[in-house]
């Protein structure tokens, strides 16, 4: 029989979405300067022409840079001036039919406080990629992903793999004592990330560009994709294609400052082999010396219903009213017990002792989580915090999280620093003489008191 242990109270199952997050993309970004009024217009209207519009409504070529006396061009000779450049006719929507606009999903949308948001990049809606929107890479990677499928039936593909001994194990040599969730994690790499994406442009007139955007825009990426989701290798080929695929060539773009990059062998995303006991889904490959690749993120992928069954600690990112995050100081961390064996663990702290053990395995301090509709970007800490795993909000589909990949990879790849993640020390100060005294230890898993 197992010694009976105090209880834990986790605070994050007392938390509330707060007020007023009604989980729609128009609440977030309801205005966009990239969205025009659809035609016909008057002239008053086309002389003097909104800057600032609904996002829903939808956009005509036609509207676009005409004056008061031009007639309507059709779609098949559409130009743009002063540089006449034409853009191919099957690479324009029709401009007499509205632009394809994806719902939002109501449940995601409410993952990410208000105020985190506001610290990231504005989202482009998910549309036919056009000259007038996108200029850059940035422009390009900016972009909410489609809405990911539903699981086949309610109720199924809800667990996750059990823990090995393998991971059992790794506690002795390499423990993992401290989670921090930092709601800075990723959006204190935005402004570098943005200054590397807009040195590399899109050149519109030149066909190699155009089909290169191929590679890097969601609306492309997002076809052909599987419509339900059947298993968890359903859920890989959704984020290598809308997430991962994308972000790796925007990476190889930066490093050539060329968008049509296509010698370069490394850095390239692939599924990994087996590192001494654990096989991660998915891996950032930077280089091969020897025998095993250099790593540079290791990737797991979850179903969405698993992720909204299991883990429990994505409600950190909701805090008690719409400020700061103010709730969770900088670098609280919260004390992590390791699972002691295989059987009866929950999927939260399987998830950690399994992403935990696969960075620890690659020697990578990168590691990202992603169901396609949410990703969760997490960190080793290094030095005297090699013991604490940061971990991100979580980045949904309406939350440019393409251009969140964009920034793990880059620090793989020596693009962006891992200094430039300015990672705080964990903070535990607060925690109880219960926490101090490991009066939890047989409870695996987060402690948050």
């Amino acid at each position: 029989m197992e010694p009976s242990t105090p209880p834990r109270k986790h605070t994050t199952d007392q938390l509330s979405t707060p007020p007023g997050q009604t989980g729609s993309y128009s609440n977030l970004f309801s205005l966009s300067p990239l969205s025009t009024m659809s035609s016909p217009r008057s002239d008053q209207e086309r002389q003097n022409p909104p800057a600032i519009l609904p996002m829903t409504s939808r956009m005509s070529l036609e509207d676009w840079n005409m004056s008061p006396n031009d007639s309507p061009k059709s779609n098949r000779d559409w130009s743009m001036s002063p540089d006449d450049l034409s853009v191919r006719r099957h690479l324009m929507p029709d401009p007499h039919s509205p632009m394809e606009v994806q719902d939002p999903d109501p449940e995601v949308m409410e993952i990410g406080s208000v105020a985190h948001r506001a610290r990231w990049v504005e989202p482009l809606p998910l549309r036919l990629p056009t000259p007038f929107a996108i200029t850059t890479l940035h422009d390009a990677l900016r972009v909410e992903l489609p809405r990911t499928p539903h699981v086949y039936k309610t109720g199924a593909l809800t667990s996750t793999r059990a823990i090995r001994e393998t991971v059992i194990d790794l506690h002795i040599q390499n423990p993992l004592h401290k989670v921090v969730y930092l709601p800075t994690l990723v959006t204190s790499l935005r402004d570098l990330a943005m200054e590397e994406l807009k040195k590399v442009s899109i050149k519109w007139g030149d066909l190699d560009d155009v089909l290169a955007m191929t590679n890097f825009h969601p609306y492309n990426t997002s076809q052909n994709l599987p419509k339900v989701i059947w298993s968890e290798k359903d859920v890989e080929h959704l984020c290598h294609a809308e997430l991962f695929r994308p972000a790796l060539a925007a990476v190889r773009a930066v490093i050539s400052k060329n968008i049509k990059d296509s010698s370069s062998v490394h850095p390239y995303v692939s599924s990994a082999p087996n590192f001494d006991g654990v096989i991660p889904d998915g891996m950032v490959v930077l280089d091969k010396v020897g025998p095993d690749p250099t790593v540079g993120v290791v990737i797991e992928n979850k179903t969405p219903s698993m992720w909204a069954d299991g883990m429990k600690f994505s409600k950190l990112e909701r805090p008690t009213d719409e400020t700061q995050d103010a709730r969770i100081p900088k670098g609280a961390a919260m004390k992590f017990y390791w699972p002691d064996k295989v059987t009866g663990n929950a999927p939260q702290e399987k998830v950690i002792a399994q992403v935990w053990t696969e960075m620890v395995k690659t020697t990578c301090d990168l590691g990202i989580l992603s169901t396609s509709q949410v990703t969760v970007f997490l960190t080793r800490g290094r030095g005297e915090h090699n013991d604490t795993l940061y971990i991100s909000p979580a980045y949904s589909c309406g939350m440019c999280p393409v251009y969140a990949v964009f920034c793990w990879f880059a620090i793989s790849a020596g693009v962006l620093k891992y200094e430039d993640l300015d990672l705080p020390p964990p903070e535990t100060t607060w925690w109880s003489d219960m926490v101090r005294r490991d009066a939890y230890n047989e409870s695996p898993g987060i402690c948050a008191r």
